[in-house]
């Protein structure tokens, strides 16, 4: 991966831990009832507390969920840091996109939820894949903090509908991706609908190398996890070099 996508990667994940760092949990007795409070804590003080078993306190227990996933995948992009570069990666300032036309794009895709048809559906995260190919993928995106959609439903520009194995998206850079695993790829009839549904993607604006990645896989050609990484690495830095054109001094 290019320095620069560790940068905003790691960055972005520095950024999250340090916000969502600041939510406690504990016991409290009062008159001499124990109850588990949740609370951020501000400049010292505890602020915000709610009782763990509200709704709010539920939510924050959530982000308390998060915030130990996001320093699991802190932990992990530091270590391949450390392997690739040495030393410590230093922290630089990011955008924040919030809620992007990207982002919302992102947050309207539905997922396909008729999953009763998958035959033999492999379980990842109690979630149905059609394959263990798909279900690595999902890992791997998890692993990694990258935000996905499994199946969601697009109209393409000639009005059929699609549902792509993935549709990704990374926060750092406010960067959407339509992803397509092909497995079997060494079956003639098979080619024929590949490239009908990439020439569908390609009409609706999806392009191979910027915001679409399509990887083939067949027997002669085994599923490597550490490719999925650099191919969309690839991608995202063509998106810092046309943002930022390579100054990392515009971040």
């Amino acid at each position: 991966m290019e320095k620069e996508n560790y940068w905003m990667h790691i960055s972005y994940f520095r950024k999250k831990v340090t916000e969502l760092s600041s939510i406690r949990c504990g016991v409290w007795i009062r008159n001499g009832v124990a109850n588990r409070h949740v609370w951020y804590v501000s400049n010292g003080k505890r602020v915000k507390e709610h009782l763990a078993d509200s709704a709010e306190g539920k939510q924050l227990l959530l982000y308390m969920d998060v915030c130990r996933s996001y320093k699991k995948i802190l932990y992990k992009l530091e270590s391949e840091w450390s392997d690739e570069y040495g030393g410590d990666c230093p922290t630089i300032n990011i955008p924040n996109y919030g809620m992007s036309p990207r982002r919302q794009m992102f947050e309207r895709l539905v997922e396909r939820s008729n999953k009763k048809k998958f035959i033999n559906p492999v379980i990842y995260n109690d979630q149905k894949y059609r394959s263990k190919l798909e279900s690595d993928f999902a890992r791997i995106m998890d692993e990694n903090g990258i935000l996905y959609k499994y199946e969601p439903e697009i109209i393409t520009y000639n009005g059929k509908r699609r549902c792509p194995d993935f549709v990704i998206y990374l926060p750092w850079i406010d960067l959407l991706i339509l992803v397509e695993l092909f497995g079997k790829c060494e079956a003639p009839d098979y080619l024929p609908t590949i490239q009908e549904r990439i020439g569908d993607y390609i009409g609706s604006g999806w392009m191979p190398g910027f915001n679409m990645l399509a990887m083939y896989y067949s027997d002669k050609t085994p599923y490597d996890p550490k490719m999925v990484m650099e191919e969309i690495g690839l991608i995202e830095y063509r998106e810092y070099i046309l943002k930022y054109g390579g100054e990392s001094q515009a971040l």
